[in-house]
């Protein structure tokens, strides 16, 4: 899976008033990789080849639940 986006920190008071912090990732697109059809001619163990992107979900502001 390959993401792309940002990495957002904020702080927070938890319920017991102690002070946090939190990373986060904001994603705009999370792409789900394909592993190569023939992994021996492909370079062993990467996730994806030289064509191999599988499908794509893009992320906009009203779609994100929170």
């Amino acid at each position: 899976m390959a993401v792309e986006g940002r990495l957002q920190i904020r702080s927070y008071d938890d319920n017991q008033g102690i002070r946090r912090k939190a990373a986060e990732v904001v994603a705009e697109t999370v792409k789900f990789l394909d592993w190569p059809k023939d992994r021996e001619n492909s370079g062993g163990n990467a996730p994806y080849g030289g064509s191999g992107f599988g499908s794509e979900i893009n992320f906009g502001g009203d779609d994100i639940p929170f």
